[in-house]
């Protein structure tokens, strides 16, 4: 019943579309790509009328604008000017004839016939008949004619041309002839008869069309002979057209003595071949062409005729034997289409390729003798197209229909014979973004995609959704989908499903820990061989299911691959006719293979030649044995048995890659694979183009200069000057470049570039190029891509061949042949004549050389005398220069090493007093002073404070000098931060002034006074641009000091200032670090006082309970005598009550006496260093007594594990300072926040007379970062909340300085830390 549905809803679909379906394929089925050839290439207009290619292989294009030789790289174009006799007649060229006897191209325009000569493309315009008047003269078509003439069509008539003796002899017409009037004059109408067109009959003869008549005719010697006629009115489908639709306008002879007709209103097809004459013939009307305009005929090498035709212009394609047209036409929106919807030429060159000439878009061209590759396209507004141009499933429905499935179309059914296509709506067929088809059992469609997974019913259109949402999610993407019994599988990028018939679904998702499980949720591809197996691959590598146990292998290996190494992601599978399984993959090409002990292994075949690099997303077995691979680039075809791969692909084939799985195989032998639409083709009926393209030189450059174009190259040299010019000429070129055969370069082209151009001309972009040039290079060089530039530089002097040879783009080579030889001439130095000259002039130079040298010699002589005692004088003179300026640059070396010694003595001091002495001891050794000072700045004071001044020996007495005294040198000096050199002081500068000098004079130590100064120098010492002192140097003489000296000072200045600020910062230091240590000892007696007052509260308090117990009892007792009623029982209680309370008393007192007893000597212990004998066990308690309160307030327990009898001669004021600092350490940072903590503190005497001491908590332990700064002063992670960075830093230095031991710690974050001191029992 299933099947019955199927055949039905198949019967109606192809009825249908047979009634729409014209004779011709539909436009969505493209077997040909056109390459295009317009304005941007350099044509002179869009509007190409016809075209040729002459027998060196170029192709000429006649336009509406002018002619246009095309040689594969550039179009030289050849125009008309008025003014111009050497140029065309006309811009618009209708009709081309190559004479090969003369070498002559033969131009026909609407201005007459022009001659173009090959060899020197120069234009000769010919003398027309006087009888035809401007409006006659257009040529409407040229023919061969025998004995080398030529018949040209004028639209004035007919004419036969004689070139050897330029004369045009034209025909009349029988009707013209009879309409003559007596006396050879022709009738009021003219005798000449209007032609439409014309065709060479192959023989010498002519087909000539007037309107709607057509006849045959020749030239012999004695005249023109006219014989079959015929009228399109008496044609095969001619009734009903009108008389302008019976006009001819073109016509063409096929292979089996057809003539087609080409009229305004369609096509008709002659026998004119038979004896008995002319008769219609019933093809053309069997064609059902168009009832429009015929623009275009031509019959191509296969025996095909083209057919131009229609105000929309169609190109239709006639095979011979056919019953239908092959039709092509401009599709707005696909590239490689006609290019224009107008066309005006048709012509094949020698390659194969067929060039069409439109009227807006210059010429498309398409290879027609090679590939085999057809598309079903989506054509934008064509709702008999695929939806979408992304086919990303196909599924085959007999012979001639096949299930497509695009990205973003939705589902199509496509009849393959046509190309029609019938568009699934969405209502009908829900998934728009279609990835995966197969089959049902019961002749329903599994179609999978972005949305999941529906069965599509055609009979009934319409879907049944199969629920995904409990089993991966409504966002399944299904990519595969293999149908098995009356379910199917399908895979998506959350794992793989088994779908049942009833639309039960079963998940099994990945999971790469588990054994068993898939490796990776994103599967791509499924395959069951012929063996039963099961094959899954995906992201995650190649895996099989085993049907008993329902899990999966693990991933295969791939062969010889470390374990390591990325799977590689399998994106379509395919099992060949002879069992080889294989697999595209993101790393190339892979083959199954059972390996020994009955596993599996992968197999790459990336290192094949001829495969491209890089991954593949499709693959499809052909029938042959092939193997097929798609890829973004293009096709490859494998074949395993040869081990050889060919690529097919590049611009101009295929407008994109190919997508993910999307390929299978027709009962024909048909390939399909999904990517730029739908490509069809048959393995075995590709063919490549067999003829080998012929090389050109399309230009010549020198020195990067073109000399394509001699016009631009003479306004180039006029505008360089003409030392520039190079012609082509100049190098022994006089024709076309193309036709050079030799060339002769100077040594001034020191640089030359040879273009080469391969004559095939669909797909320029893909040929190849490979040359040698022989006498130079070894081998062949294969030019990159299309670029067939060879370039040489410098070459040397020499004759060389230029070797070449090119590929089409199927990769058929030519054979290497000589396009040109070249010679390079010498420089003028290296000629015979420049060396035999040269030579000559060398022996009469030395004879005359010889001459003047013994002349010379004599004056030479005397010369050498004089200048010898000249020489000996100048050489003493110059040896005391020497003298003097080595002991000046000795000085200068001696100079700067002790500057730099003096630097480093001065910068690693840090007291002010060795600096400024170290200053003056090292100054005295470079300068020549008797006064060194030393001034520091006191901003707040405003003085110059000079502690630091001698005069040869002897000490000045400090004095400071005020900033407001301006006038001395060394107040300006420091407020104006600039160096003083005065060759003589105005003033004595012994006196003092302003409130800050102190007594009137500065004195020496020994209260004399110094000796007067009259020259000095004083430099600013500046750190970070600011002054902080004055350095000076003063002497007894005048102008004692210069430029040397100054800069001696500078430097010292220089290292002074660091070494004072040094020396600065380091005391701020010392009292800073005083300061800390001092607190940190008031804090340590702070807490022992805290501890002492917690300790003694208790027994102190007791006492004070006792005490007023008794004597509230004494005053009761008192009361109690006075009034007589005291009894015996009541004194025995006063006694006993008196008793308890004064033994209370007394030993809470003595404890407390105990307890200050103790406190007492502890500290004593820890505000001093003195050493005494002492037991740690004591001196632990006593630390942990004072330390008691502050430990009581976080509930924290301090563990004393110590032994007895531990007897120390040491120092128990630092140890206990020592271990009171540890235990706050560890309230303050590890036990900060926490309660109830653990400390521990234990000691234990070792064999070497040391005791070792260990302290741990169980805090929050230190970090690793931290560990190791915990020493170091001022580090801290409380700072600004109570810790000083000091505690443990004077714990290390007592312990390993007062103590003589040593202090490390460990900890774990979370665990504690724990210190370890080891110490002598007996201090050192």
């Amino acid at each position: 019943m299933a099947f019955c549905t199927r055949l039905l809803s198949l019967l109606l679909l192809l009825a249908g579309l047979l009634l729409l379906a014209p004779p011709a394929v539909a436009q969505a089925l493209n077997s040909l790509r056109f390459s295009q050839l317009g304005l941007d290439d350099g044509l002179p207009s869009p509007y190409v009328l016809s075209s040729l290619q002459d027998r060196h292989g170029l192709i000429w294009l006649g336009t509406t604008g002018g002619l246009a030789r095309y040689d594969g790289r550039h179009v030289r174009n050849f125009l008309h000017d008025p003014l111009q006799a050497a140029t065309l007649s006309h811009s618009m060229v209708q009709a081309l004839l190559e004479d090969g006897q003369r070498a002559v191209l033969w131009v026909g325009s609407r201005g007459g016939l022009d001659r173009l000569d090959l060899l020197t493309e120069r234009v000769t315009r010919l003398r027309l008949p006087a009888e035809l008047s401007h409006r006659e003269r257009r040529v409407q078509a040229l023919a061969p004619a025998d004995a080398g003439r030529l018949w040209v069509a004028f639209n004035g008539g007919l004419y036969l041309f004689d070139p050897d003796r330029e004369l045009f002899t034209p025909w009349h017409s029988a009707e013209a002839q009879a309409s003559e009037q007596p006396g050879g004059q022709p009738s009021s109408g003219g005798s000449r008869s209007i032609v439409g067109t014309m065709i060479s009959d192959g023989l010498g003869g002519v087909w000539v069309a007037r309107r709607d008549k057509v006849a045959h005719i020749g030239a012999g010697a004695d005249g023109f002979t006219e014989g079959r006629s015929f009228s399109t009115t008496a044609g095969a489908g001619g009734e009903g057209l009108s008389p302008v639709d019976q006009a001819v306008h073109r016509l063409a002879l096929d292979a089996d003595g057809r003539l087609w007709v080409g009229m305004v209103g369609g096509v008709q097809t002659w026998r004119v071949d038979e004896p008995k004459g002319v008769r219609p013939d019933p093809l053309g009307a069997s064609l059902r062409f168009p009832r429009q305009p015929v623009h275009a005929l031509l019959l191509d090498r296969d025996k095909s005729m083209w057919i131009g035709l229609g105000e929309l212009a169609v190109l239709h394609r006639w095979r011979a034997g056919a019953s239908t047209l092959e039709t092509f036409k401009h599709q707005p929106g696909v590239s490689n289409a006609l290019s224009s919807n107008t066309l005006a030429s048709l012509m094949q060159d020698r390659s194969g390729g067929l060039w069409v000439g439109t009227t807006d878009n210059g010429a498309d061209v398409v290879d027609l003798s090679g590939q085999g590759f057809s598309n079903y396209l989506s054509v934008p507004g064509d709702a008999q197209s695929l939806s979408s141009p992304l086919v990303l499933a196909t599924l085959l429905d007999g012979p001639e229909q096949a299930w497509v499935g695009t990205y973003g179309g939705g589902l199509n059914q496509l009849h393959l014979p046509s190309g029609k296509v019938r568009q699934i709506a969405l209502k009908d067929m829900p998934i728009s973004h279609v990835k995966a088809l197969a089959w049902a059992s019961n002749g329903q469609v599994w179609v999978g995609g972005d949305r999941g997974l529906v069965l599509f019913d055609p009979s009934l259109q319409r879907s049944q959704r199969v629920a995904l949402e409990n089993v991966g999610g409504p966002s399944a993407s299904i990519s595969a989908l293999l149908n098995e019994g009356d379910g199917v599988w399908a895979s998506s990028a959350s794992g793989l499903y088994r779908v049942e018939a009833d639309l039960k679904v079963r998940h099994y998702q990945a999971d790469p820990k588990q054994p068993g499980a898939l490796a990776n949720p994103i599967i791509d591809s499924l395959l069951r061989d012929r063996e039963g197996r099961f094959w899954v691959g995906g992201r995650g590598g190649l895996q099989y299911r085993d049907a008993g146990s329902d899990k999966f292998s693990a991933v295969i290996q791939v062969i010889g691959a470390p374990p390591t190494q990325a799977k590689p992601t399998v994106h379509s599978m395919r099992q060949d006719a002879s069992g080889r399984i294989w697999m595209a993959t993101d790393q190339g090409l892979f083959e199954l293979l059972a390996t020994a002990g009955s596993t599996w292994g992968l197999k790459p075949w990336r290192d094949l030649p001829g495969l491209p690099a890089g991954g593949f997303y499709s693959i499809q077995d052909a029938l042959n044995g092939e193997i097929w691979l798609g890829s973004e680039q293009g096709l490859t075809r494998v074949r395993p048995e040869r081990r050889e791969a060919r690529f097919f692909g590049g611009r101009g084939l295929f407008d994109r890659g190919f997508n993910f799985a999307a390929a299978t195989r027709g009962p024909d032998g048909s390939l399909y694979f999904g990517g730029p639409g739908l490509v069809r083709f048959v393995p075995e009926r590709l063919r490549d183009n067999p003829a080998a393209p012929k090389v050109v030189l399309s230009d010549l450059l020198i020195l990067n200069r073109s000399l394509l174009n001699e016009a631009d190259m003479a306004a180039a040299a006029s505008g360089a000057g003409s030392s520039a010019a190079v012609s082509l000429a100049a190098l022994g070129i006089t024709g076309p470049l193309h036709l050079a055969k030799a060339i002769t370069l100077s040594p001034r082209e020191t640089m030359v570039s040879f273009e080469l151009a391969a004559l095939h001309f669909d797909r320029v972009k893909l040929n190849r190029y490979a040359w040698m040039l022989e006498g130079f290079d070894r081998d062949w060089i294969f030019g990159q891509a299309s670029l067939g530039l060879a370039t040489y530089t410098n070459l040397d002097a020499g004759h060389y061949r230029l070797r070449v040879k090119a590929a089409n783009p199927d990769g058929v080579w030519s054979e290497p042949a000589t396009l040109l030889e070249v010679e390079v001439l010498p420089p003028f130095w290296r000629t015979w004549w420049w060396r035999t000259g040269m030579a000559l002039m060398a022996v009469l130079a030395l004879f005359g050389a010889y001459r003047l040298r013994t002349r010379a010699l004599q004056q030479a002589k005397q010369l050498l005398e004089q200048e010898v005692v000249t020489r000996t004088r100048q050489l003493a003179e110059e040896k005391q220069v020497a003298l003097g300026q080595r002991e000046v640059a000795e000085k200068a070396r001696r100079d700067i090493g002790l500057l730099s010694e003096m630097g480093r003595q001065i910068t690693t001091s840090l007291d002010i007093g060795a600096i400024q002495q170290t200053l003056y001891k090292h100054v005295q050794d470079l300068v020549d002073a008797s006064v060194f000072g030393v001034g520091l700045l006191d901003r707040r004071e405003r003085v110059l404070n000079f502690e630091f001044v001698m005069q040869r020996g002897q000490a000045f007495k400090p004095y400071r000098r005020s900033l407001d005294a301006g006038e001395q040198p060394a107040v300006q000096c420091a407020l104006e931060a600039k160096e003083l050199c005065i060759k003589v002081f105005s003033q004595d500068n012994r006196e003092l002034s302003g409130t800050h000098g102190g007594p009137g004079r500065v004195q020496l130590q020994n209260g004399a006074e110094p000796q007067a100064a009259r020259s000095g120098i004083y430099v600013p010492m500046l750190l970070k641009g600011e002054v902080i002192g004055v350095i000076s140097l003063l002497s007894e003489r005048p102008d004692a000091f210069g430029a040397a000296e100054l800069d001696i000072l500078r430097t010292l200045g220089a290292y002074a200032a660091v070494a004072i600020d040094n020396a600065e910062a380091y005391r701020q230091l010392q009292l800073t670090q005083a300061k800390l240590v001092e607190q940190e000892k008031l804090a340590a007696l702070g807490s022992l006082v805290a501890g002492v007052a917690h300790e003694l509260n208790t027994p102190i308090g007791n006492s004070l309970l006792a005490a007023s117990t008794m004597r509230d009892i004494s005053t009761e007792f008192l009361q109690r005598m006075e009034t007589g009623g005291l009894r015996r029982s009541e004194l025995e209680q006063f006694c006993q009550n008196n008793a308890a309370s004064a033994d209370l008393v007394v030993r809470s007192l003595g404890r407390a006496a105990t307890l200050v007893s103790g406190f007492k000597q502890l500290a004593v212990d820890q505000t001093s260093e003195q050493r005494r004998c002492f037991d740690l066990r004591s001196l632990c308690d006593e630390v942990a007594l004072t330390l008691g309160n502050r430990l009581g307030q976080g509930e924290h327990e301090l563990r004393l594990e110590l032994a007895d009898g531990i007897q120390m001669d040491s120092y128990p004021g630092p140890l206990g300072q020592v271990l009171n600092n540890l235990i706050i350490n560890a309230l303050l940072h590890g036990l900060d926040g926490r309660r109830n903590g653990l400390l521990r503190l234990a000691a234990q005497a070792q064999a070497d007379s040391q005791v070792k001491i260990v302290f741990s908590d169980n805090g929050c332990g230190i970090s690793a970062g931290n560990l190791g700064h915990v020493f170091e002063p001022f580090f801290t992670t409380k700072l600004g909340q109570g810790g000083s960075g000091l505690g443990l830093h004077i714990s290390y230095n007592i312990v390993s300085g007062v103590l003589g031991g040593t202090i490390s710690v460990s900890s774990e974050p979370g665990e504690g830390a724990c210190f370890t001191l080891v110490i002598p029992c007996k201090a050192a």
